[in-house]
């Protein structure tokens, strides 16, 4: 079936749900920020978040892994029926 093929979605149904309505909403955030600050003030913006949240990253850990040896606790009841 070729692209101009597909059948058309039903009427009042986003084309893509929330996803659709979530990025509009950061375009328009984006085009205030640059609207008030320029572009060299929104990324710089953009740029100091990234740095933050990468810096919030490097102190995360693992779920399932103990914080002192750094080992991985094996589960007592996995959901494979699958014995050794």
């Amino acid at each position: 079936m070729a692209l101009h093929d597909r059948p058309a979605e039903p009427a009042g149904r986003p084309a893509r749900g929330p996803a659709k309505l979530v990025s509009g909403l950061g375009a328009g955030m984006g085009a205030v920020f640059v609207g008030a600050w320029g572009h060299s003030g929104a990324f710089i913006l953009a740029g100091s978040i990234s740095l933050f949240a990468g810096c919030v990253a490097l102190f995360l850990s693992p779920p399932g892994r103990d914080r002192k040896t750094g080992r991985i606790s094996p589960n007592p009841q996995p959901l494979g029926e699958d014995t050794a």
